[in-house]
């Protein structure tokens, strides 16, 4: 990734590998399961299924195995679960807390602000900010820097649009939905991006939003859309 603070980019993916924490343990878990209880129901009939004493012994060492293990995965997805309350939450503070820190880690990016106070949404203030930043960080990616983007935030009758407006083409696809699956499949130049991609699409998803990208002209957009929290009293 060019352009971008290379110290500020680790930050950036650990983050985002934190984010993906439970869609990791899930992928582990589910073929986990399989394996546990296949072995429960062989080792309960070995006298049917299993007819020497190796046999017996190597599978109660994979029963074992999978056991330490899936103690392992449920506690690895129970970490992730703590401070995440959704509260109400100014938009424009998300995005001038993003436009901070480009300042300095994405000197090749200039960021125009055009975002005034709309209603508020109900979020995780540290999660959307890192949501957020993930998104300008993969534009940057997957545009030719410099460039330029404008930060733009607008309500709707239901929802808030955070939009990035920039003067160069994108790739649309890697905004698309990203699951952790794609990540492994892909090669280790694209590994990262879509890591990222995928905590962003995570976040969205947690938030009850939308992502959407595109081309237009020589230049692009991208639209994050987050429902607006409940007005009070109602």
């Amino acid at each position: 990734m060019r352009g971008i603070d290379p110290e500020f980019l680790e930050v950036i993916r650990t983050a985002s590998l934190g984010i993906l924490v439970p869609e990791i343990a899930h992928e582990i878990g589910n073929p986990l399961f399989a394996v546990q209880g296949m072995s429960e129901l062989l080792l309960a009939n070995q006298e049917t299924h299993l007819k020497t004493e190796r046999a017996k012994t190597q599978l109660t060492s994979i029963h074992t195995s999978a056991l330490r293990t899936s103690i392992f995965v449920r506690a690895l997805a129970g970490l992730s679960k703590g401070g995440n309350r959704q509260q109400p939450i100014q938009a424009e503070d998300i995005c001038e807390a993003t436009t901070v820190v480009l300042a300095q880690a994405v000197p090749g990016l200039s960021c125009s602000k055009a975002y005034g106070k709309t209603p508020q949404i109900l979020g995780v203030s540290v999660r959307l900010r890192q949501a957020l930043l993930n998104l300008v960080v993969l534009y940057a990616h997957t545009v030719q820097l410099p460039a330029s983007i404008v930060l733009e935030t607008v309500a709707t009758a239901a929802s808030v649009r955070v939009t990035i407006s920039g003067d160069r083409q994108l790739e649309p696809a890697i905004f698309e939905g990203v699951h952790i699956r794609d990540v492994v499949a892909a090669s280790a130049e694209r590994q990262w991006a879509l890591v990222i991609a995928a905590a962003i699409h995570r976040v969205v998803k947690e938030h009850g939003g939308t992502l959407r990208a595109s081309n237009s002209g020589t230049g692009s957009s991208v639209v994050l859309e987050l429902p607006r929290a409940p007005e009070q009293g109602s």
